[in-house]
Parts: C-alpha cells; sequence; structure tokens
C-alpha cells in the first residue's frame, strides 16, 4: 500500500559540477556552468586599493595587495580573516627565518602550526582550486588521466 512521505520518488539528483567532476559518465547534456558575478552576491565586493587596517610586514602585505587583486569575491565582511591570513603569513616568515638559525624542535612544531592554519585561512576565503569550486567560483574541469586517454584512442575517437 502506497504512503506519501513528502519525498519525490527515487534517488536524489546528482549536481552538474559532480558530474563534471567525474567526467559526465552518463554523457548526458549538462547545465550551464555557474558564473558568479559581483551584482550576484547582492553586498560590496573590496576594491584593490583598499588599505590594511593594521600594519603589516613585507610578506603579509605582499599576500593582502595578490589576495585583492585576484579574489573579486571578497567582502568587507572579509576583510579581518584576510588581514587574519597576512598576520599569519608575516609570523610564519619570522618563525621560518628562527628556525633555521637555531634549529629548535619546538620552533618547527609552531611552523607547521601555522601551515595548518594559513591554509585553513586560505580555504575560508575561497583560495584555494576546491573551494571555489564548491562555492562556484570556478570552474570544475576533469583532468583527463591515462586510463581515459587509453580508453578515447581504443575508440577512435582520438589519433
Amino acid at each position: 500500500m502506497y504512503q506519501p512521505t513528502g519525498r519525490p520518488p527515487g534517488r536524489p539528483r546528482v549536481p552538474d559540477e559532480d558530474k563534471r567532476l567525474r567526467g559526465n559518465p552518463g554523457k548526458r547534456r549538462l547545465g550551464p556552468r555557474p558564473v558568479v558575478q559581483d551584482a550576484a552576491l547582492g553586498c560590496a565586493t573590496v576594491s584593490g586599493a583598499y588599505e590594511p587596517p593594521r600594519p603589516l610586514g613585507p610578506h603579509g602585505a605582499d599576500i593582502w595587495t595578490r589576495v585583492l587583486a585576484a579574489a573579486p569575491w571578497l567582502t568587507p565582511a572579509d576583510v579581518e580573516m584576510l588581514l587574519m591570513l597576512c598576520e599569519t603569513a608575516d609570523e610564519r616568515t619570522m618563525l621560518r627565518a628562527r628556525t633555521f638559525r637555531d634549529g629548535d624542535r619546538f620552533d618547527r612544531l609552531a611552523m607547521r602550526m601555522l601551515d595548518r592554519q594559513v591554509i585553513s585561512l586560505l580555504s575560508l576565503l575561497a583560495l584555494s582550486p576546491p573551494d571555489r569550486a564548491r562555492l562556484g567560483l570556478a570552474d570544475v574541469g576533469t583532468m583527463p588521466d591515462e586510463l581515459s586517454a587509453l580508453r578515447a584512442r581504443r575508440e577512435g575517437r582520438l589519433p
């Protein structure tokens, strides 16, 4: 006896980006690739001429300018996190110099902890390719591997 559950029947639909990651195994036509524009974000973005609210060292200032030039999706709400990233990078630069000078193992452990913190901040700001793809800010392409190239040659699609 059929009893409605409020859910549609069958398996849930696989998103197009997941299909693109898998190489579109069903070979069906996929929807358009997502394009995010500043107007679609619904908020003001941070311009490249924005000055950091606190002083930064040379390495942090370099990261500040490079990130603002390369990440148009950042908003004024992201400024504090970007500042934390730049300050952490400055701290890592100083700690790295001290580690090579003194060779203290605790400095090496602290540097690895700072590395994890930098990676986490980069991820939160969508500055890594997987995070940009997850947010729809980047095109997810498929990397051809040797097996798919061999299959394509065998099927006569490639010379």
